[in-house]
């Protein structure tokens, strides 16, 4: 599916029904929209490699900090300490193949957007008389060069706009629990 006819189609396919939906619904019809319906199935696998990426980084500390009260604890087990250290070193290799993951499926579907609507936008202007795009040339380059560029920056760090206020919300509660609820807050909001 990666092949630019079958990218170019499914986003050709997902405007179609956006623009029947907003006549229906008596609204403009929205490019975001039929884009995120196009890729829907990208976007959420992104997601969830995302939180799982999240997760795995927020467990470390908390690991870390159980080993270190093990390393200060005198009459704690050794068999404790061997497996909170193999914890450690599975969630530092868990974290860094999922974030490998991550970016890979991201910026793959940031190509992938990027070719579709490029092709998009290449089928619409063959349509196009030659007359009617005199002296927009500029802007069609500029379209087609860096505004379809975006989708390959912006799709890599697209769910740490929301996975960032999950995580504030997980580091105040391990805060508060391990703090306080005031000092959590304080921790927080020097951290906002």
């Amino acid at each position: 599916m990666d092949r630019a006819p079958a990218r170019v189609a499914l986003i050709e396919r997902a405007w179609e029904a956006e623009v029947e939906r907003a006549r229906e619904r008596g609204r403009r019809p929205s490019l975001l929209r039929a884009l995120a319906v196009s890729h829907t199935a990208d976007l959420i696998k992104c997601g969830v490699l995302s939180s799982l990426e999240m997760a795995a980084i927020l467990a470390q500390p908390n690991v870390l900090r159980l080993f270190i009260a093990w390393l200060s604890s005198d009459d704690a087990p050794p068999s404790r300490g061997v497996t909170l250290a193999c914890v450690m070193a599975v969630l530092t290799v868990f974290q860094a193949m999922i974030h490998h993951a991550n970016f890979y499926h991201t910026m793959r579907a940031g190509w992938n957007l990027r070719i579709g609507m490029t092709g998009v936008i290449h089928a619409k202007l063959l349509g196009v008389s030659s007359s009617a795009l005199r002296g927009a040339a500029p802007n069609v380059a500029s379209l087609v060069s860096s505004d379809c560029q975006r989708f390959d920056n912006a799709l890599p760090f697209l769910h740490f706009g929301w996975i960032s206020f999950v995580d504030l919300g997980v580091v105040w509660t391990l805060l508060g629990l391990m703090l306080g609820a005031v000092p959590a807050t304080a921790g927080v909001g020097v951290m906002l």
